[in-house]
């Protein structure tokens, strides 16, 4: 069998290419249609206060377990918005867009800057294009919400992990890990997972200079400093909340289940309407005969065809890990991350998928879908990895594109669908802002 053959510079090129053009016109496309609920009218009437003193408070919004988040949740926006003098709902979204899509540009970074192999650039660039389509991450990537921010700042937290030998890359490291967790709370474990695979991977890899720890340990103090007044207010705080720990979280797996079924681009039904409080399918199967074909809008069932191609590749990249644990007797090792010739890809793969999947569900914290924001793009990372590995480099280049496609074409027609119809009144994403706008 010939050796599979690294992308050529043109084919490197257009990939990135298409990440970061198909990335910015997905983000930005339609500005005024965006999700706005009460959790993006608190954050933009706190942005655009700044200047008064609850702008700044210490303590952000309650978070989806009943808990208010720290200060820098809503900080970011208020920054956001008085440094571009936004106004609007829509110019304060339109931020968060341009921020994501800067994350996909530093994804293409990474791979032309830090990776070591062909086979570990490739498998960065098919994850930025991935990430760029994908319909789950179209979704989050649009919304003036804390969670939305994380996949920029967790790339710098990669990008200064990957220098973490030099006292700045480290310092850097240190101070992204305490404050990800103040954006959002599942940050917090992603950085103590980072840390902990580091430390494990000195005894079990040849690294060629040890992290600067004194650096990394300033950093983290000093980011940590604006957590003490948040501290202090929940120790302070003696009020009943609502459970937030839920025994059945640990069976249930769902930060795994999440993670297959995110990378493959499954599933909009929340945001559609299913368990939106009515258990209606009516909006999700609406969007399923989409695109409407001729005068008289004939149901074409294209996306639903579209998914159906996502619930196969979910199940080809299961199969696939299941048959590489079966032959391979150092597949625990190599899944993890932790082999001794694995690439630091490997090893901020394996840090987000088991200790961080592992803290997070022994926390027995209600997991939402959109935690894996926190591990932007190593889902895209994992599965492009695995169908590559899996099935050599020309099978796993063609069914990349495959799902890229697939991807795409759901990922517009959800734009269109929300733009058409004002947004989904039956779903979670509620009446978009311009529907509201016009209505008033």
């Amino acid at each position: 069998m010939q050796p599979d053959r690294p992308l050529n510079p043109g084919q490197s090129t257009a990939i990135a290419a298409a990440a970061l053009v198909l990335g910015a016109a997905l983000r930005l496309a339609w500005g005024t249609d965006i999700e706005f609920k009460s959790d993006e009218q608190y954050m933009f009437l706190r942005a655009t206060t700044a200047g008064l003193p609850e702008a700044f408070s210490w303590l952000g919004m309650p978070s989806g377990v009943y808990i208010k988040n720290p200060g820098m949740s809503a900080w970011i926006f208020v920054l956001l918005a008085k440094i571009f003098h936004i106004t609007t709902p829509a110019g304060l979204a339109r931020a968060v867009q341009l921020l994501n899509v800067g994350a996909i540009a530093l994804a293409v970074f990474v791979s032309f800057r830090f990776a070591r192999t062909f086979r570990e650039r490739e498998t960065w660039l098919w994850a930025s294009l991935l990430a760029a389509v994908n319909p789950l991450a179209l979704l989050f990537h649009r919304k003036i919400w804390a969670q939305s921010l994380l996949p920029f700042f967790v790339m710098l937290l990669f990008i200064s992990w990957w220098r973490r030998d030099r006292r700045t890359g480290a310092f850097f490291w240190g101070l992204g890990g305490a404050c990800l967790g103040q954006i959002h709370m599942s940050g917090f474990f992603l950085a103590a997972a980072v840390v902990l695979w580091t430390l494990i991977a000195k005894k079990t890899r040849q690294e060629r200079r040890p992290p600067a720890w004194r650096a990394w340990l300033l950093g983290s103090m000093l980011g940590a400093l604006p957590l003490i007044p948040w501290a202090v207010h929940l120790l302070s705080n003696r009020k009943p909340h609502p459970p937030i720990f839920k025994a059945g979280e640990i069976w249930q797996l769902k930060y795994w289940v999440f993670w297959v079924s995110e990378a493959a681009g499954l599933h909009l039904g929340n945001t559609l309407g299913v368990r939106n409080g009515n258990g209606t399918f009516e909006q999700l199967g609406d969007f399923l005969r989409y695109p409407l074909l001729g005068r008289g809008g004939d149901p074409s069932y294209l996306v639903g065809a579209a998914h159906a191609m996502l619930v196969v590749f979910c199940a080809l990249v299961i199969l696939l890990t299941l048959r590489a644990a079966w032959q391979n007797r150092h597949t625990p090792l190599l899944v993890a991350g932790l082999g001794k010739n694995q690439d630091a890809t490997a090893l901020l793969s394996g840090a987000a998928a088991i200790p961080c999947g592992i803290l997070l569900t022994l926390s027995m914290i209600t997991i939402r879908r959109y935690y894996l924001l926190v591990t932007f793009p190593l889902v895209y990372v994992w599965l492009a990895g695995t169908f590559i590995s899996g099935y050599g480099a020309r099978r796993g280049r063609m069914l990349l594109i495959a799902l890229a496609a697939a991807q795409l074409f759901i990922s517009a027609n959800f734009l269109w669908y929300i733009h058409h119809n004002g947004g989904s009144t039956h779903g979670d994403y509620g009446v978009a802002y311009s529907r509201q706008k016009t209505a008033r």
